[in-house]
């Protein structure tokens, strides 16, 4: 199989405001593609569009498999009176799927996720990350080979974030192909292939893979000096700058805070000169070996 999804010149208004403009993105078998952008910049729309739950004011989307094969995971997931066998059985039965298959791929995808335990008790009475596995499991019900995700970090605890996560990477280590919105800088380092920025509706791919999935030296500078806003304004300038894990750090007086930042070499000097620009304190700047691999395994085959 080829392309599994492409949207082509789409533009979507909502009366006389103009949401999306000139989306242009092709997703392959297998890829896992990552959508970055403030609140409101129309990450959800988009993807919407490309679940087919929307249509477009204008271009093209052009899905490269049936919509059966597509499997959605919203922003925000309810709690509800339904256990969780109940709730896959109840969602199963609407996508007209064989009673005894739906009764083992429940049974694999709650084995999956952790929660064989609890598959019996009430969604109204689980956690926040537990919910968010819900919302998971029932997009892969049908074995899709598209999982689209809306911001499927929010709102996670640490723990919880790196449990999704930690699914998430098993699936695409599968073959899953992924497409999902975030603010998690670790969920675009560990998961996507590639990443794009969404900003004033308009999609711009950045330059090139992080560091750590391209194997190479990561460039590692600690800063201090500059508010949230005006770093957040950096990141947005130099969309391949990441925060590594514990990227706010005490400094000697406790006064300020400092912060961690990490690019590749090549664009390191553009990092480190904007940083300056904006009146930042530099206090390192240090090569970084890449991060492992992470190993392929697990099952998730019916």
């Amino acid at each position: 199989m080829g392309d599994v999804l492409q949207l082509l010149h789409v533009e979507k208004r909502f009366g006389s405001k103009m949401v999306l403009s000139g989306i242009d993105l092709t997703l392959a078998q297998g890829e896992s593609a990552a959508i970055k952008g403030r609140n409101g910049s129309g990450k959800s729309t988009l993807l919407r569009l490309a679940a087919g739950m929307d249509i477009p004011s204008a271009g093209t989307v052009k899905p490269g498999i049936p919509t059966r094969q597509m499997g959605y995971v919203p922003d925000r997931f309810p709690p509800l009176r339904f256990s969780l066998n109940e709730y896959l059985t109840a969602m199963g039965r609407i996508r007209k799927m064989e009673a005894g298959r739906l009764r083992r791929r429940i049974s694999e995808l709650a084995e999956f996720a952790g929660l064989t335990a609890d598959a019996d008790r009430p969604v109204l009475h689980y956690s926040k990350g537990m919910l968010q596995k819900t919302a998971v499991l029932q997009a892969l019900l049908d074995e899709p080979l598209l999982l689209l995700m809306d911001e499927p970090m929010s709102g996670l605890d640490q723990a919880s974030r790196t449990e999704l996560l930690a699914m998430l990477k098993r699936l695409h280590a599968e073959g899953m192909t992924m497409l999902f919105s975030t603010h998690e800088d670790r969920s675009v380092a560990e998961l996507a292939d590639r990443c794009y920025h969404l900003k004033e509706g308009r999609l711009v791919q950045t330059e090139s893979l992080p560091p750590d999935k391209r194997g190479e030296r990561a460039v590692v500078i600690e800063a201090e000096g500059l508010d949230a806003e005006t770093l957040d304004s950096i990141l947005e300038q130099c969309p391949l700058a990441e925060r590594p894990a514990q990227e706010w750090l005490d400094t000697a007086t406790g006064e300020q805070a400092g912060f961690r930042l990490a690019t590749n070499r090549a664009l390191s000097d553009r990092l480190l000169m904007e940083l300056l620009r904006r009146g930042a304190a530099i206090r390192s700047v240090r090569s970084d070996e890449p991060a492992a691999p992470a190993q392929r395994g697990g099952g998730l085959s019916s």
